[in-house]
């Protein structure tokens, strides 16, 4: 069956692997592993540079578990990032694609790019765009500080050009899987704010983003000589109009064929309720 939602940053994975084989560390470090497709494709590129992808999970599956042990360049460590990060020996690549939220996006990349960090260092940011770019996602809010989580809601979703969330069981949601924050906008809420805040306390270091598949981020340090070679790899996709057009015809392709799920699941609801009444009728009627 084909995939409904493009979502994974497999969608990036000739642009990411490309970025992996440009000089410097041979390690790649992955913040979420989504279906472990991702990792794959990682540890071949870091194994091909006799480097080792280091898979930063809470919660390894076991079919994560099963491909580290079958590679021996793949190593899992179990924890949260970005304190995971700490006990990790510096990568050339970071591909992070973790918790979708200000404070742990900011606490990533200010542990990436801290300083002494080698100046090669490059990370690959996974939701730049719409719906977290600007709005915080939360998969444990409870696990984070109070003050750094947002009122947020695991029922209602989010809805393009919308500063605040749909009504109650609808717009683009994880069905309990993760919340959304009550409102979009405004300081420390997003990956990219989180992002953009941490490059203006470190003038030295760039971004370049494309809107495609929810949003990617390349950061770097635009002093180091390999930083050319980064723009040059992105240049086709980074300000480019038609591919902004293509990712907002998505998105309302996927909002559309939410409100048709959302509207056949209240009609199967009511025909269900109806079901359940005309019993209760029979039974008395009995």
């Amino acid at each position: 069956m084909p995939q409904l939602l493009l979502h994974s940053l497999t969608f990036y994975a000739d642009v990411i692997e490309r970025l992996a084989g440009l000089p410097g560390c041979p390690d790649v470090v992955e913040i979420g592993s989504e279906s472990g497709e991702m990792s794959v494709r990682l540890a071949t590129a870091a194994a091909s540079r006799g480097g080792t992808l280091y898979v930063v999970e809470p919660a390894p599956s076991e079919l994560l578990r099963a491909f580290a042990s079958e590679h021996r360049n793949v190593r899992i460590v179990e924890g949260y990032s970005p304190d995971a990060l700490t006990d990790l020996p510096h990568a050339g690549l970071y591909v992070v694609d973790g918790d979708h939220n200000y404070v742990t996006v900011r606490g990533e990349v200010e542990a990436i790019f801290a300083d002494g960090a080698p100046l090669d260092t490059i990370a690959v940011m996974h939701d730049v765009g719409w719906p977290s770019g600007r709005r915080d996602q939360y998969y444990e809010p409870d696990r984070l500080a109070p003050e750094g989580v947002w009122p947020h809601s695991f029922t209602r979703g989010a809805i393009p050009d919308s500063a605040e969330l749909a009504a109650e069981g609808h717009g683009f949601r994880g069905e309990g899987a993760f919340a959304f924050a009550m409102h979009e906008g405004g300081p420390r809420n997003g990956v990219l704010t989180a992002i953009e805040d941490v490059l203006d306390a470190k003038p030295s270091l760039g971004l370049l983003t494309t809107p495609l598949v929810f949003g990617l981020g390349v950061i770097g340090h635009r002093t180091d000589p390999q930083w050319r070679a980064i723009e040059a790899l992105l240049t086709p996709y980074v300000g480019n109009p038609t591919l902004a057009a293509a990712e907002r015809n998505r998105l309302d392709l996927l909002m559309h064929v939410i409100e048709l799920q959302d509207l056949e699941t209240e009609r199967l609801n009511d025909e269900a309720e109806r079901a359940i009444i005309s019993l209760r009728h029979l039974k008395v009627m009995r």
